[in-house]
């Protein structure tokens, strides 16, 4: 890692942890057979409004009345809400995509977004029940995690969920976190053998 990296990320670290990955997810759009019914159910919200825009302008030229004006407008969120069920959606998921950025430590992974003027980093704990899953679309795979969060006001852990959706080297990133969940096993096997 260079040294602006380092300099990155000093105070984010512990001190004896190292950066073992580093990757973004690809930015072509993602269409999935899961997404078809709500791309269908944006197609008939879409075709909807056009047809209410166009059957109460209709009554607008007909009447002349000021107040039957708001009726097409009335349509306008509705018209936006179908075009992005139908299409938008994919190139938001796109957008937000090329804006992301992932970090794989030897303890914890980051997701780190920017989009729009707001930047987050979420971390997750890699723990010693962390679940993993991963899922080929083509060349790329989208390793999914489930890990221990922080604790709910209850006392009880909350299991918190992410993705590195799209990347090109998801084998290699799942067999780290293969490494990473089993380190963290022995490190808990010895902290309970000194207890």
């Amino acid at each position: 890692m260079s040294r602006d990296a380092q300099e990155a990320w000093r105070g984010l670290l512990a001190p004896d942890e190292r950066i073992v990955w580093q990757g973004r997810p690809a930015t072509r759009l993602d269409l999935k057979a899961s997404d078809i019914p709500a791309s269908l159910f944006g197609t008939v919200f879409l075709a909807f409004s056009l047809f209410w825009i166009a059957t109460t302008a209709s009554f607008v030229s007909e009447t002349g009345e000021v107040a039957t004006v708001l009726f097409p407008l009335a349509g306008i969120p509705f018209l936006f809400a179908g075009a992005y069920l139908m299409v938008g959606r994919f190139f938001w998921d796109a957008r937000r995509r090329a804006r992301t950025w992932y970090t794989l430590t030897d303890r914890r992974a980051f997701v780190a977004t920017d989009i729009g003027g707001k930047r987050t980093l979420e971390d997750y704990e890699i723990g010693a029940d962390a679940d993993f899953s991963i899922v080929q679309r083509g060349a790329l795979h989208t390793v999914t995690v489930t890990a221990q969060g922080r604790s709910d006001p209850g006392g009880g852990a909350i299991r918190r969920g992410f993705s590195f959706d799209l990347i090109p080297d998801g084998r290699d990133v799942y067999s780290k976190l293969l490494a990473i969940r089993e380190a963290a096993r022995a490190r808990r096997q010895g902290r309970e053998a000194r207890a």
